[in-house]
């Protein structure tokens, strides 16, 4: 037996209310709580919903307009709000959804009391109902929503076909009417109007027409089909766990997304929380600064000790005393997965650079490991000082033991598993957490394959619910890894679901476990994967997850209500001193110091935006191959990166590949020949050109340190590639990596990317240090993952904001080289932070449930930004 529904009815003082009061207590099992409009503040409302004390919400027909907040109350804030409970509009609240997401509300002929016919694209809120003629409904209404208005979130269900007419009585069952003989006081046909739209990503429906009157007789199964559809979606969370788009901030900790946004540059995306008993939080900081600080040009000694604190997933904490790299050399030296057999002809024909044709046990290289970012202070282990300390720690990194994969070019879906060999139960968890994570995402899948439309709103479903902590699984206090087996992966078995989502075994074969090699007792270790796909759907995964109006509302002008409500962004040097730093990196070049200065600020803000909200809106403004989001504990850092730029890469196949970026042209969109002469300046520009170059020469040196002689080469030089928001001039550096070359070798070779620094690259960060005059923290560095197969696959943080501790920050920054002109340097840095400006713009406007278009988040770059007393005592 299904359990009751709990929905919440809020009354906009209409006098039909009562009328689906009734309806929902048949429907539900159990009567709904009404409310009025204006008796609940919306953090009222946002509170209860977040309890989970209702598993939906329906608002009610009633007089005025959904213009007027004296009408409509708390309605349009719950409708604009990214909260994922589901919510069925009727009547005005149907023109409430269409408004509260960008869409016009105008006057129509005025229809009181009259019957229409309708049909409907067959959408699950239409399951079981005629299209057409069969469909009769009763209106009310004198307003309606202009369907051509509709933004791209929102999508039309359903419409009148032919004329309204004058409701005919005949007597029917329980006093039922029947409109079968209704022809008498039919009009002329009218055009067609919009009667039910939805969100396409967001659980929201509304039907301007009145299910609950007496002249509807099929209203009674739209509000059962209203209660499927929350039942789908509860179906696939427990009581424990947060819907997902809720505004709560704590059940996104412990979160990460490395999300190949950009379809055509990247495939795989990784996304996934904490998981089972393997799963560690590592928080790394550096020893405290001397005081004074060392000076001097040539002292680069590496420092002391750092400590690293280790949360495992029953939340208890240690701490080790330990060099970053030190402690990741022996964390990958101890434990690594290996590559099962010698390498075999693909299926493709395709062959790796070494002249072998090679597959693996699966497609992609990340099957389980470390997941976080690398601060850019990290360079104190790499041979530049440390100068600066940072107010985030200095690298934050998941052991992720559960973890979803998404294939971009073939639209499959894997979930991974690491699980210890040696403890049977494991075993048996990973593999019901898998069969209940796969359920879920088929669940998602059916419900939205009535159309190509709602299957993108599924995609944006499954990327919410597994951005989400994965906490479904209920581990036994009594199950706990080892400690010498808390480092593992390799492959086990695929279970693929075929094109007509029946499920069926591949064949599977053992593959080598993970052990130590040093150690005569072994663990074995394996993770199990299972592997999804679905032809028959337009499935694009979370890469084509809608994001409501947001991409749609950014624009460089309109209101700018929310913008003036929030205080503007400061640099931390103003527009004067960041130029004299441009002219004083001239200098160094003119004065031999450097070839290349890559200076950079931060626009800093101390009202940072929800972060959950940001993400999706960055993504669908400025997509990117290399984006992420990483949220750590309660107290860490909440990281929305749209990186373009690639790091270092290693694959299995020991390949390294660097694809640096220097060069950056402004796009004009609404001009395709500007558009293309920009990108052909910038191909061109002997000033970008020579910052390529250089930083291409040193990362030819850097992989140089830890590549076969003569493997280092250059495929791709000074490329255009365009984004969003801009061209860059990109190239790609490979090289075959030593078989004496480990990670730790590779990172303390090449990190912080030269991109981000300049050559000669110790002379050059020297110059930085003194000039910046603080941390650069999180930017600059690198977010990705760290394979236990000897894999990785690593960032270079752009186009990123940092919330941390009520702030947000965005760094920009550009190559200093000669040719470079003082304010040419101060406005390509602000291009740089456009589409973050853009996107926190929006998030502002969002969050205040302010559907006018949104303009850029406010700078005031002469006014420098200061931290907080408290905050610059903690640094």
């Amino acid at each position: 037996m299904t359990r009751a529904l709990r929905t919440l009815l809020i009354d906009n003082y209409d006098s039909y209310t009562f009328n689906i009061y009734q309806l929902l207590a048949t429907v539900n099992q159990v009567p709904p709580t009404v409310v009025k409009n204006d008796v609940w503040s919306w953090s009222h409302l946002q509170n209860e919903i977040l309890s989970r004390k209702y598993d939906n919400i329906v608002i009610s027909p009633g007089p005025g307009t959904p213009e007027c907040s004296k009408d409509i109350g708390i309605c349009k804030q719950l409708l604009a709000s990214q909260l994922a409970i589901p919510v069925l509009g009727v009547c005005m609240g149907c023109q409430a959804l269409g408004l509260a997401h960008g869409a016009t509300v105008s006057r129509a002929e005025p229809v009181h009391g009259k019957v229409s016919a309708v049909e409907h694209n067959s959408h699950p809120l239409f399951q079981g109902i005629a299209s057409g003629a069969e469909f009769e409904v009763v209106r009310y209404h004198s307003l309606q929503v202009d369907e051509a208005s509709l933004p791209a979130c929102l999508q039309p269900l359903a419409w009148t076909t032919g004329s309204h007419h004058a409701l005919q009585a005949t007597c029917g069952v329980q006093g039922q009417t029947s409109n079968s003989q209704a022809d008498i006081g039919r009009i002329a046909a009218e055009r067609p109007v919009l009667m039910a739209l939805a969100h396409r990503a967001l659980p929201r429906y509304g039907v301007q027409f009145h299910p609950e009157s007496i002249g509807t007789p099929l209203g009674f199964q739209l509000l059962e089909n209203f209660a499927s559809l929350t039942r789908s979606q509860l179906s696939c969370y427990d009581g424990s766990t947060p819907l997902p788009g809720s505004s709560s901030q704590q059940d996104a900790h412990d979160t990460f997304w490395l999300d190949s946004a950009s379809r055509d540059r990247g495939r795989f995306s990784y996304m996934g929380g904490r998981g089972g008993p393997l799963w560690r939080r590592f928080t790394y900081r550096l020893p405290p600064l001397p005081h004074p600080p060392a000076t001097g040009h040539t002292s680069t000694a590496a420092p002391g000790p750092g400590t690293l604190e280790e949360v495992d997933s029953s939340g208890a904490a240690t701490h080790h005393t330990t060099h970053f790299l030190t402690w990741l050399d022996r964390l990958l030296h101890t434990w690594h997965a290996r590559v099962p057999g010698p390498p075999v002809t693909s299926s493709s024909g395709q062959s790796g650079e070494d002249g072998h044709q090679q597959v693996y046990p699966l497609p992609f290289d990340f099957w389980g490991g470390l997941v976080g970012y690398l601060g850019y202070e990290l360079k104190a282990e790499c041979g530049g000082r440390q100068a600066h300390a940072s107010p985030t720690p200095d690298a934050m990194l998941f052991l992720a033991d559960r973890l979803i994969s998404i294939d971009h070019h073939t639209d499959d879906i894997y979930i991974l598993a690491m699980v210890d060999d040696s403890l049977p139960v494991s075993c048996q968890l990973a593999q019901t957490w898998l069969d209940e994570t796969r359920a879920s995402i088929l669940q998602l899948q059916h419900a939205a394959a009535q159309t190509q439309e709602a299957a993108t709103a599924a995609a944006a479903e499954v990327a919410a619910l597994h951005c989400q902590a994965l906490q479904r699984d209920a581990w036994a206090a009594s199950v706990s890894a080892p400690e010498a087996a808390l480092y593992e992966s390799a492959s086990d078995s695929m279970q693929r679901a075929s094109s007509s989502s029946t499920l069926s075994h591949a064949s599977s074969a053992d593959v080598p476990a993970l052990r130590q090699p040093h150690q005569e007792s072994t663990t074995s270790m394996r993770t199990y994967c299972s592997q999804m796909s679905d032809d028959s759907m337009a499935w694009g995964g979370p890469h084509d997850m809608e994001t409501g109006s947001a991409a749609s509302d950014i624009g460089s002008g309109g209101d700018r209500s929310r913008a003036a409500a929030m205080e503007p962004f400061r640099l931390r040097r103003p527009r004067e001193q960041y130029m004299r730093d441009v002219a004083a990196c001239l200098e160094a070049l003119a004065a031999g110091e450097s070839y290349e200065v890559c200076l950079t600020t931060a626009l800093v803000r101390r009202q940072a935006p929800n972060p959950k909200l940001l993400y999706p809106i960055l993504r669908a403004l400025n997509p990117a191959p290399y984006a992420a989001w990483l949220s750590f504990s309660p107290h860490g850092p909440q990281i929305c990166c749209s990186s373009p730029e690639r790091f270092l890469k290693a694959g299995q196949d020991g390949w390294l590949e660097a694809r640096p970026i220097k060069g950056t042209a402004k796009r004009q969109p609404d001009d395709p020949e500007a558009d293309q002469a920009a990108a052909q300046a910038l191909a061109a520009s002997e000033k970008d050109r020579a910052e390529n170059l250089m930083i291409v020469d040193l990362m030819r040196n850097d992989l140089g340190r830890v590549c076969q002689v003569g493997s280092v080469h250059v495929p791709g030089l000074m490329e255009v590639e365009s984004y969003a928001t801009v061209h860059q001039l990109v190239s790609t550096v490979r090289g075959l990596r030593r078989p004496d070359a480990s990670i730790a070798d590779c990172l303390r070779a090449t990190f912080p990317g030269g991109s981000m620094t300049g050559a000669p690259k110790i002379r050059t960060m020297e110059i930085i240090d003194r000039l910046e005059g603080c941390a650069r923290g999180v930017y600059s560095g690198s977010v990705g993952f760290i394979g236990f197969n000897n894999a990785f696959d690593l960032n270079i943080v752009i186009r990123t904001a940092v919330c941390h501790e009520g702030e947000v920050s965005i760094g920009a920054g550009g190559a200093i080289v000669v040719q470079s002109g003082v304010e040419e340097e101060y406005t390509e840095m602000r291009l740089k932070a456009r589409a973050l400006l853009a996107a926190i713009g929006s998030c502002d406007s969002h969050s205040q449930a302010n559907t006018a278009q949104a303009g850029p988040a406010a700078v005031d770059e002469n006014d420098a930004y200061c931290p907080s007393e408290a905050k610059r005592a903690a640094v």
